[in-house]
């Protein structure tokens, strides 16, 4: 990408992700409301107060009071977390246009981003949520961006170029509806951007939790339409933006993953599913009267749960993976780690009586063709 093109993507971040939280107080006092308190937990006691049934569930985005929390809630968290605009960066480098769906767009501050940095590209935003519309339609016009917003589920006549998805998937009844909707909607040469945090807990009842048939369908959904992800030109580090094609064309190697560990910005690995982890295997070393566990993690990617279990006393930790460049950088960090491939797994006596006591593959059958 050429230096002039970044410099404006830049600019188009620094208005979209600046005075949020003014722009949200000059809002409300235009309207006449008030928003006290922490929307994520307001939205969470709405949740537990409602307890709606699948079908409703659509129903309760829908609901005023819980979308005026919502803006608060992505206000607060869009201002406040570098990452959100690092997640946003690299989508509109991956972009493809002229026409761009935001779907499930919240507060619209990447459409409005993307149209900052992209005038003449035609984005449409979808969003359920009646204030997160209002609010993006006012901060839209406000920053001199031009977004197209819909009330409900835009069924275009000319095909999508990127359909983007962040942050929503955990949010659906079927998780898997947004892969068939994106299959159906983009073009031959298009690329749907997304991420997918299947993680439920007190502050997030909402979501759809790892491990649910839920869960489990929209990634079957995702090999199904869009190929297996090791075909896919993947760009996923937990909660970091997905990037697939609608044409495969990226074969899963070690030099594709050294390529994507080498961007340290993808190395702080916060998934909650490490901390569920974490605490499975202290749960396990009780129940089992264990001082001490070996615990090997196969495709431990840079290292970020190897951090989590070299905090734990008794856990004796090994990470494989094919990356040379992802396996010097847990060594780096006084992990041990170890460049294999999966077919070699077995000299490692896995399913002998020396081998690990607990064996992770927290994402990697997602990129395996076969699961044997």
């Amino acid at each position: 990408m050429e230096a002039v093109k970044k410099n404006e993507i830049a600019r188009a971040l620094n208005r979209a992700f600046s005075g949020i939280a003014d722009d949200l107080q000059e809002w409300l006092l235009i309207i006449g409301e008030k928003i006290e308190g922490d929307g994520t937990k307001a939205m969470a006691d709405l949740w537990n107060e409602a307890k709606p049934k699948n079908e409703n569930i659509i129903d309760w985005y829908c609901r005023r009071d819980v979308s005026v929390n919502m803006v608060r809630e992505l206000a607060s968290w869009h201002e406040a977390d570098e990452n959100v605009r690092k997640q946003n960066e690299s989508i509109i480098q991956h972009l493809r246009g002229p026409r761009v769906l935001d779907f499930g767009a919240g507060i619209g501050t990447l459409a409005i981003a993307i149209s900052l940095a992209y005038p003449d590209m035609e984005i449409d935003v979808f969003e359920p949520g009646p204030a997160c519309r209002e609010f993006m339609e006012w901060r839209s016009e406000k920053l001199g961006a031009k977004i197209n917003v819909h009330v409900n589920q835009p069924r275009p006549q000319e095909f999508y170029n990127t359909i983007i998805a962040m942050d929503v998937a955990e949010h659906l009844q079927r998780p898997a509806y947004l892969i068939d909707f994106a299959w159906q909607y983009l073009d031959d040469n298009g690329i749907l951007a997304c991420n997918w945090v299947f993680h439920k807990d007190e502050l997030h009842p909402q979501h759809i939790a790892e491990c649910t048939k839920e869960a489990n369908e929209f990634h079957c959904a995702l090999r199904e339409k869009f190929g297996p992800r090791d075909d896919a030109a993947v760009v996923h580090i937990n909660g970091w933006p997905s990037i697939h094609e609608r044409i495969n064309q990226q074969d899963m190697c070690s030099d594709y993953w050294d390529e994507q560990w080498s961007d340290v910005t993808r190395r702080d690995d916060k998934w909650p599913l490490y901390q569920e982890i974490s605490k499975a295997i202290e749960k396990h070393m009780g129940d089992e009267n264990k001082t001490s566990v070996r615990v090997l993690d196969i495709g431990c990617g840079a290292g970020a749960l190897l951090d989590r279990l070299s905090a734990i006393d008794g856990v004796i930790s090994t990470g494989f993976d094919f990356s040379p460049v992802a396996v010097e950088t847990c060594k780096a960090k006084g992990r041990h780690a170890i460049i294999t491939d999966v077919k070699d797994l077995q000299i490692f006596g896995i399913d002998e009586g020396d081998g690990a006591d607990v064996v992770i593959c927290s994402d990697l059958m997602s990129y395996v063709r076969r699961k044997g």
